[in-house]
């Protein structure tokens, strides 16, 4: 590997890793863990730790995809690892799914010497759906590594394999069921395994809303705020859903619709906080859709770099 592919490996990996700590970093994001407000669960340093532990798995993930290809999969389960290694705390599966084939995707682009936001996004979608019975193997094992509580026994139907079956290697491989198979199945209640086989759709869609309030407010922190409020006014959370029932997600999407009509008054900011603190009065923690911020945020600093992040006053 020549210094000059090096230092692009370094440089991805460490954007990559960089959307995490954005994402978690950015105040007030109604109902999710911020620099201000956290749950007990899901710490604002666990997410900050886990950026720094991802970087390191994003890097190798990049390099084993120039160098022979790596299984989609296994980068999924060894980033889930470094989390729970180095943090204790589950706060990034989604966001780890999300920004997994887009590793290998970038890895792709940089040994074929053509990296580019256009080659990364473009790859995306191949990765996904290139991956093998083995891969759904490793990513069953990340599951049941991080234990999310939203992933519950007999969750499952359709001849699809229970996540918490003991024998759900073997149940796979005798189903033939891909990665892209799994969540091709998973993305009729989850919107995280949607944006994954869809090649990032929603997230390629909400860059622009990002770069239209970055270049609006001049204020990174509040670009980035406006943004989960437009895709939070838009988008029914999968993860109160599954939490809290369809009818509060609906809700939830409603009291969003109400705060952006306010994005251009003096008040934006305070009713942000007020529904902030009336998510989090109820537990109420829309976090599908801050995995797809993080996302987009990846989308954002590959395309326009690090620069407009040091704008703001918000």
């Amino acid at each position: 590997m020549t210094r000059a592919t090096r230092k692009l490996v370094e440089r991805y990996s460490t954007l990559l890793a960089f959307s995490i700590a954005l994402e978690v970093s950015a105040y007030p994001k109604p109902g999710n863990t911020h620099r201000l407000s956290e749950y007990r669960d899901k710490p604002y340093l666990a997410f900050l730790l886990n950026s720094i532990a991802l970087k390191d798995v994003f890097e190798k993930t990049i390099r084993d995809s120039i160098a022979k290809g790596v299984s989609l999969g296994r980068a999924v389960y060894r980033a889930a690892r470094a989390t729970v290694v180095y943090s204790g705390f589950n706060t990034s599966l989604g966001q780890i799914l999300l920004l997994s084939p887009l590793a290998i995707s970038i890895g792709r682009c940089v040994g074929r010497s053509t990296p580019s936001y256009e080659c990364f996004v473009g790859n995306y979608k191949a990765v996904v759906e290139e991956t093998t019975v083995e891969d759904s193997v490793w990513f069953y094992k990340a599951v049941r590594l991080v234990k999310p509580s939203y992933i519950r026994r007999g969750d499952v139907d359709g001849g699809f394999v229970d996540v918490w079956d003991p024998d759900f290697a073997d149940k796979l491989r005798a189903r033939g069921h891909r990665l892209v198979d799994v969540l091709q199945y998973a993305s009729r209640i989850d919107v995280v395994s949607d944006e994954v086989v869809s090649g990032l759709k929603r997230s390629r869609a909400l860059l622009d809303v990002l770069e239209k309030y970055v270049t609006a407010f001049g204020d990174w922190n509040k670009a980035v705020v406006a943004t989960f409020i437009e895709l939070l006014s838009t988008e029914v959370d999968t993860l109160v859903s599954r939490k809290h029932g369809y009818a509060v997600a609906l809700e939830v999407k409603r009291e969003a619709e109400k705060v952006k009509e306010r994005l251009f008054d003096p008040s934006f900011e305070e009713r942000v906080s007020e529904l902030d603190r009336s998510l989090k009065s109820r537990m109420i923690n829309p976090g599908s859709l801050a995995d797809l911020l993080t996302s987009t945020i990846a989308l954002f600093l590959l395309k326009n770099g690090v620069g407009p992040v040091f704008t703001y006053s918000f």
